[in-house]
């Protein structure tokens, strides 16, 4: 028994110090969670996720901290009860367990590419987004970058709730090991109760999202669909003697079947770039965004095939 509590508490210490995921579970009181779970892959459901990414990407990733409180007023200091987590959500976020927050570790500051010296700033504000929703941004170690941005909307009369309904009754004579395999497997194709008013409710409140933040943030440049290549750089012009590099990577892996591939953007004249940023395509049509100089720019990137 002794060995069994020094190996757990060996294996303690080092968690707290490791690089890891943590998960972190999203709140959404009002809802049943296997309700979420049966919705959660429904083809409409997905749509309006892919919509959110896009505009996640597009819109919230090309904000800094500096710019939260211009955009978004200042956080909120209490956790309001009439928070919705919409249909289409993640039920759980992963975030980078890369060192306890507010200390040093030379691991993550190698990956991120910051000084030793640089303490961790992960940090999570909640705003609202005027009086239709909420924002939740999860930093980055820097504290200036967002890494993760959670939207909720705000609950009202016309708010419907998710309820799970047992696909067949507790009394069928069924041993449990059986019955627990059912459940799990009918559990993705049956429609929780009150799934159609909520999808109904969640389109227009997503839409009213997505006209306010059309009217309160930065215009964006739409640059269009731009063809990349692994064989050269591709050049996008920007006005005013700037130009957008795009040098394009491809990532095989086992078993992936999937597009994925990932993109380095070079800002400036074409003799000296001033800066950088990378990111990662996994589908056909997905659009990225990027700021430069002020602006803000959106493209949607085509591999071509060599």
């Amino acid at each position: 028994m002794k060995r069994f509590l020094f190996f757990a508490a060996l294996l303690w210490l080092y968690c707290q110090n490791a690089s890891a995921e943590v998960i972190v579970q999203l709140d959404a009181p009002q809802d049943d969670f296997r309700a979420r779970r049966a919705a959660y892959n429904r083809p409409e459901v997905s749509a309006l996720r892919t919509e959110w990414r896009d505009l996640e990407q597009t819109r919230f990733w090309l904000l800094k901290s500096n710019d939260i409180a211009r955009f978004f007023g200042p956080p909120l200091t209490n956790r309001p009860a009439d928070l919705v987590l919409p249909i289409f959500s993640e039920n759980v976020i992963g975030l980078s367990g890369l060192g306890p927050v507010g200390q040093v570790n030379l691991h993550t500051d190698l990956i991120s590419g910051l000084s030793p010296d640089v303490q961790d700033h992960q940090h999570t504000d909640l705003h609202a987004l005027g009086t239709i929703g909420y924002i939740e941004l999860y930093y980055q170690r820097d504290g200036t970058n967002i890494a993760i941005a959670v939207l909720y909307h705000k609950s009202d009369k016309g708010f419907a709730p998710l309820r799970f309904r047992e696909p067949f009754p507790q009394k069928l004579a069924l041993d449990q090991a059986t019955f627990q395999g059912l459940g799990k497997w009918l559990g993705s194709y049956v429609v929780p109760d009150g799934y159609r008013a909520r999808l109904a409710w969640d389109n227009a409140r997503f839409k009213e999202v997505q006209e306010w933040l059309h009217l309160h943030l930065p215009s964006i440049i739409d640059l269009g669909i731009i063809t990349v290549s692994t064989n050269k750089v591709t050049h996008v012009n920007l006005g005013t003697n700037a130009e957008c590099m795009i040098r394009t990577f491809i990532h095989t892996r086992p078993r992936t079947t999937n597009e994925y591939y990932s993109l380095t953007l070079s800002f400036g004249n074409t003799n000296t770039p001033n800066s950088h940023t990378s990111t990662s395509v996994d589908r056909p049509g997905q659009p990225i965004g990027f700021a430069f100089d002020g602006k803000f720019y959106r493209l949607t990137p085509k591999l071509q095939k060599e």
